[in-house]
């Protein structure tokens, strides 16, 4: 069963918070660092998979915003 946005992140530094409150930079850092065929958590890249569009817009608003400052 896919996860949801209203479920919990179920492991790391944001366990316990609702996947739609994780930081796209963190899930997409989850992305690129597991070893998609191995890791124990399967639903979690299935949701980041689903969910690449929505994360990659939100990522490239905080980058620009972060740029904005300095």
């Amino acid at each position: 069963m896919p996860m949801l946005d209203s479920q919990v992140m179920p492991f790391g530094k944001y366990k316990g918070t609702r996947l739609s409150s994780v930081p796209a930079d963190y899930l997409k850092w989850i992305w690129d660092t597991f070893d998609h065929a191995v890791t124990g958590n399967l639903a979690i890249i299935d949701y980041i998979r689903r969910n690449q569009d929505r994360l990659k817009e939100e990522n490239e608003k905080n980058n620009s915003r972060g740029s904005d400052e300095g």
